[in-house]
C-alpha cells in the first residue's frame, strides 16, 4: 500500500492561527536559547579546560626542574593530529653569551624545534610559529630554562566536545519539547475552540448571551464587548417589531373601514362611474395597502416568534390546502396551476401557519407575476434527510443579478407591472420562515417554463 503524505500548505504571517504562531515563536525561541547556551557552554568549557591545562603544564615544568635533564627538544609532525595530552617540551642550557630578557616573543627557530629567548620570571606567554598558536610556560632556571608549549586548537577542540557532550541532552529533548508545547498550546486553547464551535453552531436570530465564566481573561473583555452589542441589536429589534406590528395593527382598522366605504360607494354611484379608471385606481390602492398592512403584521410576528422546538405538520397537506385557497386566482388568469409529487403523507418539523406562509407567498408570487393563459408547476420530493419545493412559471423570469434584490423588504424590481398588487415583502417573509425552519431558498431559472424557480429545502 503506497505511502500518503499529507499535503501541507505554506501560509503567511497574517493566515496562520494565533495557536500556530506562539508555536513558532517559542520554536524559534528554544533554538534561539539553544545557540546561547551552546555559546556560553563553549566559553566556560574553554575557561576550565585553559585553568586545568595550565596547571598541569606548570606542575610539568616543576617536575622536571627537579630532575637532571639539561637537553631536550620536542619533535613537530605537521600531519599528525595532537590532542589534549601531548606537549612540546624543551630543554636547553644557556650560553655564556645568552643575556636575559624581560618576557620577550623573539624566537629561535629552525625545522625540528622552538625556543624563546632567555627569560626572567617563570610565566605563560602566547607565541605564533610555525606549529600554529601556542601556549607555553616558560622556567628560566640557573643554568638552563625549561618550555613546555601547546597548541591551543588543541584546548579550543577539546572545549567543543565538552560544550557538544553538555549539549546533546538538550538536542535529544528539543523535538520533544515542541511536542508538549504544542500539546500544551492546544489545551489551553480548547475554551477558544469550544467558543467558536458555539458561535458556529448559532442560528442568524440567536441573540442571547455568550458564556464567558470558563474563557481566558485575555479573550473575556472583547465576548463582554459582543454581549453589551447583542442587547443592544436585540433591544432594537423588539423595538422594531413592536413599532411595525403597532402601526400594522392601528392600519388595519381604518383601511377596512375605507374599504367598506369604497364598496358601498361602488353600489351607490351610477355604473360609470364605478367603472371610471380614476375610481378602479382607488380601489387598487386600498387593496395594495391592505395586503401590506397584512403582510407587515405578518412579518413582525414572524420575527416575534421565539426559537423553540417545532410541531410535526404533513407538508402534502398544507400545500393542497394553500392550491386550494389560491385557485381561484389562478383561474381569473387561466394559469394552469399543478402540482406534481408522489408524496402521500410527510411530516416536518414546522409550524403549521408558518408552513402555509411559506407556501402562499410563493404560489401566490408566481401567479402574480406569470401572464394570461401561462403554466405554473409545483414540485415536491424528498431525500433521506430534507423535503425539497420547487415552483416555476412562465412568467417573464428575474436576472440573475436580481435574485439578491428578491428578498430584500420594500424592493420591487423595474420590471414589475404597476397593476400588480404587492408590497415587497413577500419573499423577505418567506425568506425569514425558512431560515426560522433551519432551511434555504434559492432561485433560478426555470429550464422548462422559461420563468422564475423557487426552490425551499427544509429538513425533517
Amino acid at each position: 500500500m503506497p505511502l500518503v503524505l499529507p499535503a501541507f500548505r505554506i501560509l503567511s504571517p497574517q493566515q496562520r492561527s494565533l495557536r500556530q504562531k506562539l508555536l513558532i515563536s517559542l520554536t524559534a525561541f528554544s533554538v534561539l536559547l539553544f545557540l546561547l547556551l551552546g555559546y556560553s557552554a563553549y566559553r566556560i568549557a574553554l575557561e576550565e579546560t585553559q585553568e586545568i591545562l595550565d596547571q598541569q603544564m606548570k606542575e610539568m615544568a616543576y617536575f622536571l626542574a627537579e630532575t637532571s635533564i639539561d637537553h631536550l627538544d620536542s619533535a613537530f609532525r605537521p600531519n599528525h593530529r595532537y590532542d589534549e595530552t601531548d606537549v612540546f617540551i624543551d630543554i636547553w642550557t644557556y650560553p655564556l653569551s645568552d643575556q636575559p630578557v624581560q618576557h620577550r616573543q623573539t624566537l629561535s627557530e629552525d625545522p625540528d624545534h622552538i625556543r624563546l629567548s632567555r627569560q626572567t620570571t617563570a610565566h605563560f606567554q602566547l607565541v605564533h610559529s610555525s606549529r600554529g598558536e601556542l601556549k607555553v610556560f616558560v622556567l628560566p632556571l640557573r643554568d638552563r630554562q625549561i618550555q613546555i608549549s601547546q597548541q591551543l586548537k588543541v584546548r579550543r577542540h577539546l572545549a567543543q566536545e565538552l560544550a557538544l557532550s553538555m549539549l546533546i541532552p538538550y538536542v535529544l529533548l528539543v523535538p520533544f519539547l515542541v511536542l508538549g508545547l504544542g500539546l500544551l498550546i492546544r489545551r489551553l486553547f480548547r475554551p477558544v475552540d469550544a467558543l467558536q464551535r458555539t458561535i458556529a453552531s448559532r442560528s442568524h436570530g440567536d441573540l442571547t448571551q455568550i458564556d464567558t465564566r470558563h474563557l481566558p481573561l485575555e479573550i473575556k473583555p472583547a465576548i463582554d464587548e459582543f454581549n453589551q452589542l447583542f442587547a443592544r441589536i436585540e433591544q432594537a429589534q423588539q423595538q422594531q417589531q413592536q413599532f411595525i406590528a403597532d402601526a400594522a395593527h392601528e392600519l388595519r382598522s381604518p383601511i377596512t373601514a375605507l374599504n367598506l366605504q369604497l364598496k358601498v360607494l361602488q353600489k351607490t354611484l351610477p355604473a360609470e362611474l364605478t367603472q371610471d379608471r380614476n375610481f378602479s385606481s382607488l380601489t387598487q390602492g386600498l387593496q395594495r395597502i391592505q395586503h401590506l398592512v397584512l403582510q407587515m403584521m405578518t412579518l413582525a410576528h414572524q420575527e416575534a416568534q421565539p426559537a423553540s422546538p417545532q410541531p410535526l405538520t404533513d407538508m402534502v397537506v398544507q400545500v393542497h390546502f394553500v392550491i386550494e385557497q389560491l385557485m381561484l386566482s389562478a383561474r381569473k388568469k387561466q394559469i394552469e396551476l399543478g402540482l406534481d409529487t408522489r408524496i402521500t403523507q410527510l411530516q416536518v418539523a414546522a409550524d403549521p401557519v408558518q408552513l402555509q406562509s411559506i407556501l402562499f407567498n410563493i404560489i401566490d408570487n408566481a401567479i402574480k407575476y406569470t401572464p394570461v393563459d401561462g403554466e405554473i408547476a409545483i414540485c415536491l420530493t424528498q431525500d433521506a434527510h430534507r423535503v425539497y419545493l420547487s415552483v416555476e412559471d412562465s412568467g417573464p423570469g428575474v436576472a440573475t443579478t436580481d435574485y439578491p434584490k428578491l428578498t430584500e423588504r420594500f424592493v420591487r424590481l423595474p420590471q414589475a407591472h404597476q397593476d400588480i398588487v404587492g408590497s415587497g415583502l413577500g419573499l423577505a417573509i418567506v425568506k425569514n420562515a425558512v431560515q426560522h425552519l433551519g432551511g434555504s431558498l434559492e432561485f433560478c431559472r426555470s429550464t422548462r417554463l422559461g420563468g422564475l424557480m423557487v426552490k425551499v429545502s427544509l429538513p425533517y
